[in-house]
């Protein structure tokens, strides 16, 4: 019997009008798989991202995260966006913040249970935020923040995170106790898809890396993308760009 798998993308394709965005994308993600999705900018990782939340339609081509697709496929995916897109200045606690990522779940309205108060807490625990959780959100430092937003997308257990470029702002120490949390969800048993520009980064840490372009360039264990070919056709860069000496690979 073949695994139902938390991300398969066939075919796909996304125009945006006349302007087409991805093409011909496939990709399929494991269970406990840790992934990065790497690419210039208007390579398309956002529209990929946006099209597995059920934001886009495509084209053509499927999405299924767990075996399900369309609106169903979507109540399956946790979803951690960029810091800037969330207002930090509101008065609200870490609990108040996590617990809305149980809206779906509870409507508007209604009183949480002690189940979803209990999911609450497991979701800190895993972010290391627990002891925090009365604290406002406006104080804060910037890792702190990443992790209470990846809380908030674990707190309905999802099959799928998805990471939209978390360490934009944050110092090297925060980032590598990010990828350290990032290793231990994964190991643990969570999917995540990280989009980043860290490039050093996620070469370093992330076990497999996707390369796209408007399409999949490159799909493969990290230690194996040393061509350097493959990079600058990602990065439409030169063999004298010093992107190559940045990922640890020579023309």
């Amino acid at each position: 019997m073949t695994a139902v798998l938390p991300l398969h993308v066939e075919g796909l394709a996304v125009s945006y009008g006349d302007h087409e965005a991805l093409s011909d994308v496939s990709v399929s993600i494991s269970r406990g798989e840790f992934v990065g999705l790497i690419g210039p900018n208007g390579a398309g990782k956002t529209t990929l991202l946006r099209t597995i939340l059920g934001i886009v339609p495509p084209k053509s081509g499927a999405v299924s995260v767990a075996g399900e697709t369309g609106r169903a496929a979507a109540r399956r995916v946790g979803y951690v966006p960029q810091r800037h897109d969330f207002a930090w200045d509101y008065p609200v606690s870490i609990e108040q913040v996590v617990m809305t990522g149980l809206t779906p779940l509870l409507g508007w309205g209604r009183r949480p249970k002690q189940e979803h108060y209990e999911a609450c807490y497991t979701a800190l625990r895993h972010v290391d935020m627990l002891d925090l959780r009365e604290r406002t959100i406006g104080e804060l430092s910037g890792g702190q923040r990443q992790r209470v937003l990846i809380a908030r997308a674990l707190v309905r257990k999802p099959d799928l995170l998805l990471l939209d470029e978390p360490f934009t702002g944050l110092d090297q120490p925060t980032i590598d106790l990010l990828f350290d949390l990032f290793d231990n969800l994964a190991a643990s048993g969570a999917t995540l898809l990280m989009s980043t520009h860290d490039l050093a980064g996620a070469r370093h840490r992330c076990p497999r890396l996707i390369l796209v372009n408007k399409t999949v360039i490159a799909d493969a264990p990290s230690a194996q993308l040393n061509d350097p070919e493959i990079w600058m056709k990602t990065y439409g860069v030169g063999p004298d760009s010093s992107l190559l000496a940045g990922v640890g690979v020579s023309a």
